[in-house]
């Protein structure tokens, strides 16, 4: 699984194992009154015009990560369901949880939905795949700071000292503090040290604190 800081990708593997757990999710959606033949006649005209309307104009913003969650075997109302609501609510079609239940889910209100996110950890999930979504910015950011980064101008300053850190050309004097804190090393401490000796310590410091050895004129 990669990671961006705090936020992970989504795997197919975890959309997999979920699919397994909500697979009987959508038996008896609503709470209808109906037969079993009546609520598969349902289901599929609602299916039916589900894909017709993906098939007809423009794209709704859910569509790419409603077909991500069927490929991964996701019942289709759930899977339409996490996919708009993991929209932004200004990019949602419809608008409304209601509306989304009864003109394209084929439920006669969104009371499955409720069921959906009580019974299953469905609203974590919504989060998870917010948040995924950030990942797909990473090589315009990164593209962003190298560009700036090398900008000779005072404006690109705070872009270079990110740039010089994540590459571990450049130690914060507060993060190598804290490390130095951590192993149990005062300003007292050092005021004995020779150039040498604060040199090694200022390595194997920026080393536990997960970047590569900086120079004594790196450390600021």
């Amino acid at each position: 699984m990669s990671e961006f800081g705090t936020i992970q990708h989504v795997t197919q593997l975890e959309l997999e194992n979920f699919a397994a757990g909500i697979r009987n999710a959508e038996e008896g959606s609503g709470g209808e009154p109906l037969s079993a033949q009546d609520v598969r006649k349902r289901n599929e005209a609602a299916r039916s015009a589900l894909t017709e309307y993906l098939q007809d104009g423009d794209l709704p913003d859910w569509a790419e990560m409603y077909q991500r969650l069927l490929n991964s075997a996701w019942p289709w109302r759930v899977a339409l369901y996490v996919a708009w609501a993991s929209m932004p609510k200004h990019r949602r079609v419809p608008k409304t949880q209601d509306d989304l239940a009864t003109e394209y889910l084929g439920l006669t209100s969104d009371r499955a939905i409720s069921t959906w996110r009580k019974k299953y950890q469905v609203d974590q999930m919504i989060a998870d795949l917010q948040a995924d979504e950030l990942l797909d910015a990473r090589a315009d950011v990164f593209h962003a700071l190298k560009e700036m980064a090398r900008t000779i101008d005072y404006k690109g300053a705070a872009d270079r000292r990110v740039y010089l850190e994540m590459i571990g050309a450049y130690v914060p004097v507060t993060k190598l503090a804290a490390e130095l804190r951590k192993r149990g090393i005062s300003a007292d401490d050092m005021e004995g040290m020779s150039v040498e000796e604060l040199r090694e310590l200022a390595s194997a410091a920026s080393e536990r604190a997960g970047t590569r050895p900086a120079s004594t004129g790196d450390v600021e």
